[in-house]
């Protein structure tokens, strides 16, 4: 109770910081253009989200892509309304009219679903509300241009994409118990597993390319999993495991958005580097430091 009470203080504070963000122009997008933006989310985080969008307009040139919105079934009214103020032609699903057919519900499958069944016809990118442009994304625009996968480092430091028989042998001494780490393990399982490749990325800001993976290969990947671990396999945290085994495998290529240019938000990283930061929620709010680079960003927009 206190924790949440603590977080809610938090988050008030952050849109008090960053409430300027509804005094900026709206976003134009294009219904002509062959990438979408795909983004799951919460009342709570509205104007995060806005900041993010807008951050992300800002910093890649020129861009006018289509904008997703996957409602988690919080959205207000008045939340839509000003979504769609700011953001001119932007779609809104409700999460409920996806179906994850023999996939997980919840943690974030629907949001994988949704943008693999897109594929056929767009470039799609996935972005988190919590995260923040804070200067040019060159590898970004490269990556959407080429049509190759791009993905986010999940560690502070630089990754590389390694065939699992490697990458298993780098992770059978990691003793968590946490859902990522389980399925990362039972990879070296998969009857292909010569051939797989696979990251420690993170999913909240990631390119899928068109043309690249349809859903049958997902399902193919979850039943197998859950094969392998169970009910686990259906925790918080195994679409982030589908989305790094998709992205390292599928596609003609994929760029690693590298530390420390583009990073979380994690103790030992070095926020003073970066052009992107991802906020994952157990450090998001941490002295302050996320409101006040967006308020900067903000000042920029307006």
């Amino acid at each position: 109770m206190l924790y949440r009470t603590k977080e809610k203080i938090k988050r008030l504070v952050f849109n008090l910081y960053c409430k300027d963000i509804l005094n900026t122009n709206p976003i134009t997008t294009s219904k002509n253009s062959s990438v979408m933006l795909v983004t799951l989310l919460s009342h709570l985080d509205v104007i995060m989200y806005l900041v993010s969008i807008k951050s992300f307009y800002f910093f890649l040139n020129n861009f006018q892509g289509r904008i997703t919105i996957i409602n988690d079934g919080s959205l207000t009214s008045y939340d839509i309304y000003i979504l769609k103020k700011h953001i001119n032609g932007l779609n809104i699903i409700n999460i409920d009219s996806i179906d994850t057919k023999e996939c997980p519900k919840g943690g974030c499958w629907e949001r994988l679903i949704y943008i693999l069944n897109q594929l056929n016809d767009y470039y799609v990118i996935q972005l988190d509300a919590d995260t923040l442009f804070l200067g040019e994304v060159s590898e970004v625009d490269k990556a959407i241009k080429n049509n190759c996968n791009f993905i986010l480092s999940g560690v502070c430091k630089p990754l590389k994409i390694l065939p699992v028989t490697i990458y298993n042998k780098e992770i059978q001494n990691n003793k968590s118990k946490h859902i990522q780490v389980l399925a990362e393990k039972k990879l070296i399982y998969l009857p292909n597993s010569q051939s797989i490749k696979y990251i420690k990325g993170c999913a909240a800001f990631a390119g899928f390319s068109r043309k690249s993976v349809n859903i049958k290969s997902l399902i193919q990947f979850s039943k197998k999993m859950e094969s392998y671990l169970g009910s686990k396999w259906h925790k918080w945290g195994s679409e982030q495991v589908a989305s790094n085994y998709i992205l390292s495998n599928f596609g003609q290529c994929t760029t690693i958005l590298q530390y420390p240019k583009y990073q979380n938000f994690l103790p030992d990283c070095k926020y003073n580097l970066a052009n992107f930061i991802h906020f994952i929620g157990t450090y998001r709010f941490k002295k302050l430091i996320y409101p006040r680079l967006a308020k900067k960003i903000i000042k920029q927009l307006k």
